[in-house]
């Protein structure tokens, strides 16, 4: 169904409408959970070319194709440009939306996730923090994402006292 969205979109409105950027998102969704981290980091820069062409650089959807272009680099094992990545859509998200938004809450999470796999346990420690306090607020306490975001923070804290002498 997403191919046939992308393919009737861009037939319809062109290449380089945000709508077949969106369907070029969605599908890169589907590579990435299948597995095809290639397939799917060619669709999300190409969707990100579009939007970033059309909406400019400090659009919010700009952020929600930064942070699933870093999920795949990251995957990939590029730690490095994944950070560049998220950070800058943590700085996009916030400026545009606030720094209390529920999609700040997201990106804080990715790039929380990223410095742990890197080490830098306290930095993910604070990320993860910030971003329970406003998924807390936003969706409660029992909610899924709460618990997921409580549970970073433990797993963090336990590396840290792990790792005191």
């Amino acid at each position: 169904f997403f191919e046939r969205a992308f393919v009737m979109d861009e037939a319809l409105l062109g290449p380089n409408h945000p709508h077949v950027a969106i369907d070029l998102n969605n599908l890169g969704n589907v590579l990435k959970t299948q597995g095809d981290l290639v397939g799917a980091k060619a669709l999300y820069e190409r969707a990100l070319a579009i939007d970033e062409a059309m909406l400019g650089s400090h659009h919010p959807t700009v952020a929600i194709l930064l942070n699933n272009l870093g999920g795949v680099l990251q995957s990939q094992g590029d730690f490095a440009e994944a950070k560049v990545l998220f950070e800058r859509a943590l700085a996009i998200s916030e400026g545009a939306l606030g720094p209390d938004h529920p999609a700040v809450a997201t990106r804080l999470n990715n790039l929380g996730l990223l410095l742990e796999k890197q080490g830098d346990l306290v930095k993910a420690l604070a990320l993860f923090k910030r971003s329970l306090r406003i998924v807390r607020e936003f969706l409660g306490n029992d909610h899924p994402y709460t618990k997921s975001a409580q549970t970073s923070i433990q797993r963090v804290e336990e590396k840290l006292k792990k790792a005191e002498p």
